[in-house]
């Protein structure tokens, strides 16, 4: 028994390393608050002092789980299992097991590895218990249970115990040793409860956060460059064309987002980059002939990374086309900004296309008429 126990023991405890180096970590998935999981259980125990006099008993447990960190949860495990005639006094075995204990967690975009220690009493009964000088027909001792597995999820609800794994230990009196060793493999449901995204470490993406967000303070504070010699003067500019005519009269929203796109950022950053200034400019260039329309600049990010610090990077980005468009000649009476951080992402798929159509500064118009 224990030569088969001991290989399945360290298999199990290598797959959270298995199961990151092939790529299903996730860094921020969705993490149930509690769980609650029923398993059937097939179990093969031995009864010396005859060696492995082994026999299999039938049964289910119920599991509970809090989350208390993201990488760790407490566990409340109650099992029972029953086999008839296991010996040669016709003799039967109901087994009851009470344990507790930490399982740490690894967590995917859909499995769920997980192993554990747990701890507590075990019960037997209907069955024939010896001593050095007596026997009775039921008894109770120290038990542990080391073991794992991993789950799939089939909704952010309910998943799959795929396959559960544990080497069992008791201690009732067999008149030898008083030690029984029980492989336990199980499979069941599992419902996951309060779900919610849990960030892997919130102390370290804080400081990383407060990082950042220096760095781009100081990188904003930095010198330009000095100047280098003059070139040649250019040849003189063309003359300038006619002036467009002043429109005062309302603009659709329409006709809005026809001439004024959105400027989009690289990732982590505010800096308006060349496609940034040119759609600016070309946005300060629709407001001056429409002076009577008025503007909101509203800052996104992508979805990684805190909620608090995507709110201040949007903050940052909306703030810099807002200076860009004054600086192109739009009032300032005109322009207000607001930061949307990683809410209302104008695209969901995972991909870096859609991060990047997500990290923009968006013009909206404060006072539009209907479409004309």
């Amino acid at each position: 028994m224990r030569s088969i126990t001991a290989p399945l023991l360290m298999v199990l405890f290598g797959l959270p390393l298995a199961h990151a180096q092939v790529g299903a970590y996730d860094p921020a998935p969705t993490v149930p608050r509690f769980t609650l999981a029923g398993e059937y259980n097939y179990i093969r125990a031995n009864a010396p002092p005859a060696g492995c006099d082994c026999f299999s008993l039938n049964g289910g447990s119920i599991q509970g789980g809090v989350t208390l960190r993201y990488w760790l949860r407490a566990v409340v495990d109650v099992g029972g299992a029953h086999a008839n005639t296991i010996g040669a006094l016709g003799q039967n075995l109901t087994l009851l097991t009470y344990m507790g204990g930490p399982q740490v967690v690894l967590h995917g975009r859909r499995i769920e590895t997980f192993a554990h220690g747990l701890f507590g009493a075990a019960h037997g009964s209907d069955s024939y218990f010896p001593t050095n000088t007596t026997y009775s027909t039921s008894a109770n001792s120290f038990a542990y249970k080391l073991g794992g597995g991993f789950d799939y999820a089939l909704t952010h609800r309910l998943a799959v115990r795929v396959v559960e794994v544990n080497y069992l230990h008791t201690g009732f009196p067999n008149a030898a040793n008083n030690s029984q060793s029980h492989l336990v493999i199980g499979a069941g449901l599992v419902l996951h409860l309060r779900t919610k995204t849990w960030t892997p470490d919130p102390g370290n993406q804080r400081r990383d956060a407060n990082r950042a967000m220096h760095d781009m303070d100081m990188q904003a504070l930095k010198p330009p460059p000095p100047a280098t010699a003059a070139a040649p003067a250019p040849p003189p500019p063309p003359p300038p064309a006619p002036a467009a005519a002043v429109d005062n009269s309302p603009v659709s929203e329409a006709a809005f987002h026809e001439n004024i796109k959105d400027a989009l950022f690289d990732y982590d950053s505010y800096a308006l980059r060349p496609d940034a200034q040119q759609a600016v400019q070309e946005a300060a260039a629709f407001l001056k002939l429409h002076p009577a329309v008025k503007v909101l600049v509203g800052g996104y990010s992508d979805e990684r990374g805190s909620a608090d610090y995507n709110l201040a990077l949007g903050e940052k980005r909306a703030t810099a086309a807002r200076d860009a468009l004054i600086l192109n000649g739009v009032t300032p009476d005109r322009v207000d900004t607001i930061s949307y951080g990683k809410e209302k992402q104008v695209c969901t798929a995972e991909d870096e296309a859609c991060f990047q159509l997500n990290r923009r500064a968006a013009f909206m118009p404060k006072v539009a008429s209907p479409d004309r």
